[in-house]
């Protein structure tokens, strides 16, 4: 295929915009209310472009949102623009109630703005811009509705009734809107996205019981049965976000497949757009397919469907081609999970996720561990994609035995051997142990992964000059080799950008432990501080 045919095999679901949002364009305004409801993604990517780096909710407090907010231009004008947007916003929709028809209170909208403007500046501070937009954004739209426009909306219902149906709706939509689309500014997609529409459905029948039990415990059980049903009803709408889906179908006969990622942004829900996109990038090369699945991964909420597309192609490769295949896809990566998945079951793990969402059921906790998400080993595919995410997560013994299940095709010896060794090696945290480490027969196919070949060797260096330290009765003899050890893990730390990214964590961390292990001993054969290898 030319390579111009190739190129638009590429799905590109980016925003497409090459400048920062501007305070005085109105149409800029509109475009971020478009992301805050329906492409939350891009507030995570627009921040990473222009705002100076998307810094994840939970490595974020207040003061580090100070810090932004004094010296990044960009974000503070983000967070201006949020509050003036979610104002703005919140008023049209008043009067364009009243021209309904609808009696407002504009003291009970008063009060949705004044909680978006608190609750956009905490959560700004604590977790992020592009988190605290949305949060105070969704929760001014409904609070300001359920305290400016509740009276006029039931006025035709029993008051009971009418009480109700507002304080289901408004927690069922708070806990729904702000968790879902803060989940996909967040960009975590993983179980929290794979499971976004099961967990919505069970907190919302389990809220929907809790809401019912407070009204009848106060003496409502009219507003109960009716808030329970309404909190459980917009908790699930609001997670699985029909209107997305309907959007993005509608559409597609209309827009190329490029540009859907906006109606397919907020729905968990299968498009038919991710099995072309996928089934045709994987019938023409496996880059292409890696490219388009990173790509759904981050502007879209379609993991199930990346992921069970996945997992059938890779069980047509040749397992001749299979290791090689996976390695490819782990060094390309937006998100772990997929690898997770290629193992996994993603049925089982959303099953213990719809369990642990029912907050209310007793032994939850122990219902949900009982399901087994552990990765599978039963077949070629499963067992490598098992042993890429085990090193990944810094497990090599698991890594080793998943491995072990394909070491008769190619690049299998060569992945357990590997495995095995970064086992040996973790396993030794002092000196004493790195020095009694025998070194096994190395693999002689050593092409895939040569620069951890390279750390390796240099790992066994280390173990020789270990020896030699607690062997030697030389002082000279044990600082020379004291001092070429830390060399050889000095490097590998500087050095460790070229380790493939599944066992660069281990790598690095067994490299620290080492060199920590020797500085410890470094007292009783003088001071060899160590600055270069």
């Amino acid at each position: 295929m030319a390579k111009d045919d190739l190129a638009n095999l590429r799905l590109d679901l980016a925003p497409k915009l090459d400048r920062p949002l501007s305070l005085w364009n109105p149409l800029d305004y509109l475009r971020l209310l478009f992301w805050v409801f329906y492409f939350p993604q891009a507030l995570r990517w627009y921040v990473d472009r222009f705002g100076g780096g998307y810094i994840p909710s939970y490595e974020m407090n207040w003061r580090k949102g100070l810090e932004i907010l004094r010296t990044n231009r960009v974000q503070r004008y983000l967070l201006i623009q949020g509050l003036l947007l979610t104002i703005v916003t919140l008023l049209l929709f008043g009067w364009g109630a009243e021209q309904l028809g609808i009696s407002v209170d504009w003291g009970g909208m008063a009060f949705g703005v004044a909680i978006n403007v608190v609750v956009g500046m905490v959560v700004s501070l604590t977790g992020g811009v592009a988190i605290g937009l949305i949060g105070g954004t969704v929760l001014s739209m409904v609070f300001g509705t359920a305290f400016g426009m509740a009276e006029g909306i039931v006025s035709g219902m029993p008051r009971e009734l009418g009480n109700g149906v507002v304080f289901g709706v408004v927690f069922g939509v708070i806990f729904g809107a702000v968790l879902g689309l803060a989940r996909g500014a967040t960009g975590g997609v993983a179980i929290g996205l794979a499971g976004g529409g099961a967990t919505g459905v069970a907190v919302g029948l389990a809220g929907g019981v809790v809401v019912g039990l407070v009204f009848e415990l106060t003496g409502g059980l009219e507003e109960g049965i009716v808030g329970g049903i309404a909190y459980g009803v917009a908790l699930s709408l609001a997670t699985l976000r029909p209107d997305g889906w309907f959007v993005a179908t509608s559409l597609q006969r209309i827009l190329s497949q490029k540009n859907l990622a906006p109606a397919a942004a907020i729905t968990p829900l299968p498009l038919p757009f991710t099995d072309q996109v996928l089934n045709h990038a994987f019938s023409e090369r496996l880059e292409i397919a890696i490219h388009n699945s990173n790509q759904l991964l981050a502007f879209t909420y379609q993991f199930i469907p990346t992921i069970n597309l996945f997992n059938q192609h890779l069980e047509k490769i040749p397992d001749k081609q299979l290791i090689q295949a996976i390695a490819r896809t782990s060094e390309a990566l937006f998100d772990w999970q997929l690898i997770k998945f290629n193992s996994a079951s993603l049925g089982n793990a959303l099953k213990a996720k719809f369990i642990d969402g029912l907050f209310i059921l007793p032994f939850r906790k122990r219902m949900s561990s009982r399901i087994n998400t552990a990765p599978r080993l039963d077949t070629p595919a499963r067992a490598a994609a098992a042993g890429f995410w085990y090193l990944h997560e810094e497990q090599p013994a698991q890594a080793a035995q998943a491995f072990a299940v394909v070491r008769d095709i190619r690049h299998g010896e060569e992945m357990h051997g590997l495995a095995s060794l970064l086992a040996l090696f973790d396993a030794a945290e002092t000196a004493e142990q790195m020095a009694a480490i025998e070194l096994p027969d190395l693999p002689r196919d050593r092409s895939l992964r040569p620069h951890t070949w390279e750390a390796i060797r240099r790992f066994c260096h280390v173990i020789s000059d270990t020896k030699t330290v607690q062997a030697s009765a030389s002082r000279s003899a044990r600082a020379f080799a004291t001092n070429r050890a830390l060399g050889e893990l000095q490097h590998i730390i500087e050095y460790q950008e070229d380790i493939p990214e599944a066992e660069r964590g281990l790598v690095v961390e067994i490299a620290k432990t080492w060199r920590n292990a020797l500085l410890d001993i470094t007292a009783e054969v003088g001071d060899l501080a160590i600055t270069q290898p």
